[in-house]
């Protein structure tokens, strides 16, 4: 089990790095110990930077705060209500800002201003709201459907976000914490990837043992994985270069692999498509599972149902047999057991999806029938990204 000392020996691999600051994310959360109250404005802002986050790299999103902050007026709500959301998104992805979610957040951000409204009526202001109960019950409001606070295109992690941007402490279930602590990592879960709740207790433990504050424990395990940052504990690790690699089951299980290679052949090595971006990556063993599937399936799944009940309805044919449906949701998955790329980059925009077609073209080229099944496989992935866009 990881301790203390785990995240003292990552904070120092940084810092010889020189991409972990001198806060390392807690200087909000030291503002607010101090007696700092976040004003409107400053919620706001921490709503939009949160939302920003997402399936972007944001070591870049960091050096275009300013032009971020002049985008939206300096977060004046009497001018971001003049514009519409088309206006903001073309400002962001004029600095090169913008994600596949942009389109639907800034179609929700006059909503979301409505709710924070709302909730000022309610409580008093955004700071008294969110130090009215344990961070975690406000997340739910935040997040849970049936909240009449919610804010649209907030999930959980992007409502944790939030809260640390005005100085509420924290741990964000985000990709990377939950498969750093997953059982093939850290193993502080059984599961491959971390429950929520699993990611608050590890990373509450850990901010008591050090004295740190849980969003800086947060932030040295985010940073140790991220793009633009650390990159060690990545989708396909750099296991050579990692500090805390004997505590990590994914080295071990590397090392007992080494030891079989020179008597026993892979399982299967998939050859891959011929973009170059295909081309570059290398093919790795079947996995048995993954992140994404342990997270998603039950609520994909359900997602299926009711998506293929409503197609069958309007066209007057029959429901799909739940057999059927589970082996959608299964084929949904197969680029994660056969290629090593974290399986949420295919789902970045139009031309990664393309990608995936052909990834999925190069390894299904020996079935009876590869067009068919491939046409298949992409139709499931198109309705999963459907079911990622409602997520988020």
């Amino acid at each position: 089990m990881i301790d203390k000392n785990t995240v003292f020996q990552i904070e120092k691999f940084l810092r010889n790095k020189k991409v972990l600051d001198d806060s390392f994310g807690g200087l909000k959360m030291q503002q607010r110990k101090d007696g700092k109250t976040f004003t409107f404005e400053e919620h706001l802002r921490a709503l939009i930077y949160a939302q920003m986050s997402a399936q972007t790299v944001w070591a870049h999103i960091e050096q275009h705060f300013d032009q971020i902050d002049e985008i939206f007026f300096h977060y004046d709500i009497s001018q971001i209500n003049l514009r519409d959301g088309e206006y903001f998104v073309d400002k962001i992805t004029s600095i090169s800002c913008g994600s596949r979610l942009t389109h639907s957040q800034m179609a929700a951000l006059h909503k979301n201003i409505a709710v924070m409204q709302k909730i000022v009526h309610d409580y008093g202001s955004m700071d008294i709201f969110v130090t009215s109960a344990p961070a975690p019950e406000i997340v739910l409001l935040l997040s849970d459907a049936d909240s009449r606070y919610k804010l649209a295109q907030v999930g959980p992690a992007l409502a944790w976000e939030y809260l640390r941007n005005v100085g509420i402490d924290g741990a964000k279930p985000d990709l990377h914490m939950k498969r750093i602590l997953g059982r093939n990592r850290l193993a502080c879960s059984k599961n491959e990837a971390t429950s929520d709740e699993e990611v608050y207790q590890t990373v509450k433990k850990l901010s008591e043992e050090t004295g740190y504050f849980m969003a800086q424990i947060d932030y040295i395990f985010w940073c140790f994985c991220a793009s633009g940052k650390g990159e060690v504990c990545t989708a396909d690790p750099h296991c050579s270069i990692c500090p805390v690699k004997k505590d990590c089951r994914h080295r071990s299980k590397a090392v007992s692999a080494e030891a079989r290679e020179s008597s026993e052949k892979p399982i299967e090595q998939m050859p891959l498509a011929d973009s170059p971006s295909v081309q570059a990556h290398t093919p790795i063993r079947r996995m048995t599972g993954g992140i994404y599937r342990d997270q998603y399936y039950d609520a994909f799944l359900d997602y299926l149902k009711a998506r293929t009940a409503q197609d069958a309805a309007q066209n007057g044919n029959c429901p799909c047999s739940d057999s059927k449906l589970k082996t959608m949701a299964t084929d949904t998955f197969f680029l994660e057991k056969h290629d090593g790329r974290d399986f949420g980059y295919w789902f970045t925009n139009d031309q990664t999806m393309q990608e995936a077609g052909l990834c999925l073209a190069e390894n299904l080229k020996t079935r009876r029938n590869p067009a068919y099944d491939c046409k298949r496989y992409m139709n499931c992935m198109i309705l999963f990204r459907e079911f990622l866009h409602r997520k988020d």
